[in-house]
């Protein structure tokens, strides 16, 4: 028996099809219980389901493994590597800057260690440090290179000492800051302004770490921001490849909260755009923890409540890595998401 794809992705409706027959009424009945939709067209029957779904049929039904295999989607770097094909992660904020919009983290080593521990055992997959602010309308110019790198560097030693097995991204734009981070051990590097320096793909070509590249527009007003966008990363995704570095390696953000003139109607498109950025077949990122643009369009409601919904809405489009604060409400989010979806 074959069973063909005839459209879909891990993020999209799936549909399949297969010959008349080749399934007995038991397989069939189970199969319709768990899709969307069975039915029968001429000679062939066709069944819609999402790739949660398709995993769940795969592991009753052998003949569906292979069609599930084909539809993984994996993020992955030196040091890690992460199956997200129905198995959101939590990436932890640790915001080092006192600037930051979201209170900062101590600046007591220990006390930041013990955090560390906690969102690792709460089931942070990657901690994030960031040693300067990119809040909208902040005069950063004043935040060295560095003095933006002797805060990374206070926690990232002693993180990398006592949590060898972590993973750990660190978020910045300066290019001496990337050379810092990636010799003292970091593994992930966060460009807000998505490596556009030439200087900067450089120094991919020569380490070859996992990226986090984010379009950014809040400088530059787009016709069609999104069509932008997926321009944008459709055309930094094959430069990466250019130089060694893997589509599962390249993780992609859409820069929710970046958006021109801190436009909260252009943020919600953003939200709901990672179905067309899943066809590149990067991993997908969410980032939205606690962002003022919630509260621009949704007034009466709380940032964490916004957050969890608007995270929850993007892993039914495609979404897998969730960026955020709140380590425990997510990983609930994510266990939500497991039985449900």
């Amino acid at each position: 028996m074959k069973i063909n794809k005839i459209s879909g992705n891990y993020a999209n409706d799936i549909v399949l099809t297969w010959e008349l027959g080749d399934f007995s009424a038991q397989q069939l009945d189970f199969i319709s219980n768990h899709s969307k939709n069975l039915f029968k067209d001429g000679s062939k029957q066709m069944c819609v389901l999402n790739i949660f779904q398709l995993e769940k049929i795969a592991q009753e039904i052998p003949a569906f493994a292979t069609t599930f295999n084909n539809e993984r989607i994996i993020w992955s770097g030196k040091n890690f590597n992460f199956d997200l094909t129905t198995s959101p992660i939590i990436y932890a904020i640790f915001n080092l800057s006192p600037e930051s919009f979201f209170t900062h983290e101590s600046d007591d080593v220990n006390t930041v260690l013990k955090s560390v521990e906690e969102s690792l055992a709460n089931g942070a997959k990657v901690i994030e440090l960031g040693g300067k602010s990119t809040k909208p309308n902040y005069d950063s110019s004043a935040i060295t290179p560095e003095v933006e790198w002797n805060r990374v560097k206070k926690f990232l030693v002693p993180i990398k000492k006592n949590f060898p097995d972590s993973i750990v991204a660190v978020d910045t734009y300066n290019l001496e800051v990337m050379k810092r981070s990636l010799d003292y051990g970091a593994d992930i590097l966060n460009d807000i302004t998505g490596f556009q320096e030439e200087a900067k793909i450089q120094l991919l070509k020569t380490q070859h770490p996992a990226v986090l590249p984010m379009f950014n527009d809040r400088e530059v007003k787009y016709r069609d921001p999104i069509k932008s966008m997926v321009s944008f990363f459709d055309k930094l995704v094959s430069k990466m490849e250019s130089i060694g570095i893997p589509r599962e390696s390249i993780l992609l953000d859409p820069g929710i909260g970046y958006s021109h003139n801190s436009s909260s109607k252009e943020d919600v498109a953003k939200l709901a755009s990672y179905k067309e950025l899943s066809q590149l077949g990067c991993p997908l990122l969410t980032a939205i923890s606690r962002k003022s643009f919630m509260g621009k369009q949704f007034p009466n409601a709380g940032s964490l409540e916004m957050t969890l919904l608007s995270e929850l809405r993007t892993i039914q489009n495609g979404s897998r890595v969730l960026r955020v604060h709140d380590i425990k409400e997510t990983k609930d989010l994510i266990n939500f998401v497991g039985l449900t979806i």
